[in-house]
C-alpha cells in the first residue's frame, strides 16, 4: 500500500493516513504504546486504539496510520482489528454517499 523505496530516507512526510505498517513495540506507557516501523519511524498507539491486552516491548505488531503531524512529526497508530482490516471496497462505498444523505439509507454491504 505504501510506495516507499527501501533505499530512501524515511521521514514522517512520506507516511500517510491509511498506511498499514508492521513494526515492534519499543516503549510502554500508561496510556498506550510506542512502536517503531519502516526502519526507524516512531508512532504512538493510544489506549483507545489498542487491539487487545498483553503487549510487551519487542513484540511484532501490525497497525494502521490514522494521523500524521508533519510539523511535530507525530504519528498516531491504531491496532484495532476493524481499522487494520478496513476493506477498500467499504471505503469506496462511503465515498459514493452524497452530502446530506442519511447514513442508514446508504447502500453499504458488509
Amino acid at each position: 500500500m505504501n510506495n516507499i523505496d527501501d533505499g530512501s530516507k524515511i521521514t514522517p512526510v512520506y507516511v500517510k493516513p491509511g498506511f498499514l505498517v508492521s513494526g515492534k513495540i519499543s516503549k510502554m506507557y500508561d496510556n498506550g504504546v510506542e512502536m517503531t516501523f519502516l526502519g526507524g519511524l516512531v508512532g504512538t498507539c493510544f489506549i483507545d486504539h489498542l487491539g487487545g491486552e498483553g503487549y510487551k516491548i519487542g513484540q511484532k505488531v501490525e497497525s494502521r496510520v490514522i494521523s500524521v503531524d508533519p510539523v511535530g512529526k507525530g504519528i498516531s497508530l491504531s491496532m484495532k482489528s476493524n481499522i487494520i482490516n478496513w476493506d477498500q471496497e467499504v471505503s469506496q462505498e462511503l465515498k459514493s454517499i452524497q452530502v446530506g444523505q442519511r447514513f442508514e439509507n446508504a447502500k453499504i454491504q458488509q
